[in-house]
């Protein structure tokens, strides 16, 4: 592996590359060395906190942050599957993604049927006798984005069941005003005073990313054919539904001064790779978080911590190709993101630990899932230019 060169200081554009993309290959190692340790005492689970240097292990465990981190090392392994040095790595990767996967199904939970019927089953993922949709959205993503890597057509098969079920259980979960409930008991039954200012962001961009993943990545001829006209069937129903819902939160210029980078990703997404559904009220939301977290990173920076800057980072990379048509706007987003970056690198270490920073020396798979992905983003944007 390369080195990670030294970031006291303040570094040109084209040596910030350099490192972020060093740093996404060190925090990707880091993450493989927590799946190994972690799966020797639990199979397919991470070894979720732990204290730096000492490597003391904390207790507990979450598994939507666990769906979020399965994601994150998908989509480095899809980018260096390009790279001759590192693609050996990114077939390790892609099998602890598979393991950490097949746990995650050791938590699915039937749920009522929105479109599905027998035999497809609906699913909601559950821990402690409680489903956290938002944790769906993540596995759901992470499933998408496991469906656009190779696979034989048997796990083609179960991955597509997956995601149906994970959508179909979502879908039934929406709220009288237009929102998802965001934590319900497995008989059903919403717990109504939680709330969360990222689930629906989450929620949106796993369904939409499964959507498209399905109608670019698939066929009847690299799927079962019924099962592949059930999912063509269901996803049509779902993007038009998604669509609506969004444009309804859009309207309300729902959690903008949250700065949710998952909605974000979310809207970005469906202008991006839906661009027949996609409108000027999205566009204009979408406008409306970018502004606000610009000119207002002091909700974030001042904190001195890694992880609020890295999903301000990715939220931003993320609404990147959505302004094409505004090029001071993707700037003013460049701007920003280099001075993130810069910050979030003195939070990594030399073997690919990313701490939580402030007066903590904590590693927790999310603070490397989130940095790492960010990293990825700005390397890759960086290289169109």
């Amino acid at each position: 592996m390369p080195d990670i060169p030294d970031t006291s200081a303040s570094l040109a554009p084209l040596l910030l590359v350099d490192q972020a993309y060093a740093a996404m290959v060190h925090g990707a190692h880091y993450l493989h060395d927590l799946f190994d340790r972690g799966s020797e005492t639990q199979p397919g689970r991470f070894i979720y906190s732990s204290q730096y240097p000492s490597g003391h292990i904390n207790k507990g465990y979450n598994l939507l942050r666990h769906s979020g981190t399965t994601w994150s090392m998908l989509l480095v392994a899809r980018e260096l599957l390009n790279h001759p040095d590192y693609n050996d790595f990114a077939h390790v990767l892609i099998n602890d993604a598979d393991s950490a996967l097949r746990w995650i199904a050791t938590c699915f939970y039937p749920m009522p049927s929105w479109k599905l019927n027998q035999p497809l089953h609906s699913y909601g993922v559950s821990t402690k006798e409680r489903i956290k949709t938002g944790g769906n959205g993540l596995t759901l993503l992470a499933l998408a984005e496991r469906l656009a890597l190779p696979a034989d057509t048997a796990l083609r098969d179960q991955l597509v069941t997956y995601c149906l079920g994970l959508a179909d259980g979502l879908m039934i979960q929406r709220r009288p005003n237009g929102d998802f409930w965001h934590k319900i008991h497995n008989d059903g039954t919403p717990v109504e005073e939680f709330e969360s200012d990222y689930y629906t962001g989450e929620i949106i961009f796993g369904l939409l990313h499964w959507a498209f993943t399905f109608s670019k990545e698939l066929s009847d001829q690299t799927l079962s054919p019924a099962l592949f006209e059930i999912a063509q069937t269901h996803t049509a129903h779902l993007v038009t539904e998604v669509f609506s819902l969004l444009e309804e939160l859009a309207q309300r210029s729902y959690k903008v001064t949250v700065q949710p980078h998952w909605m974000m990703y979310a809207v970005s997404y469906a202008i991006t790779r839906f661009p027949d559904h996609s409108s000027n009220i999205l566009r204009n939301y979408l406008l409306d978080i970018v502004t606000h977290v610009c000119e207002h990173s002091e909700i974030y920076f001042s904190r001195d911590e890694s992880t609020p800057t890295a999903c301000r980072s990715e939220g931003l990379l993320a609404a990147y190709p959505a302004f094409h048509h505004l090029p001071a706007t993707q700037e003013k987003i460049l701007q920003r993101v280099q001075l993130n970056i810069e910050k979030q690198l003195t939070y990594c270490k030399e073997d690919g630990a990313i701490v939580r920073g402030g007066h903590s020396n904590e590693v927790r798979i999310d603070y490397i899932q989130h940095n790492i992905t960010s990293f990825l983003a700005y390397w890759k944007i960086q290289n169109t230019l």
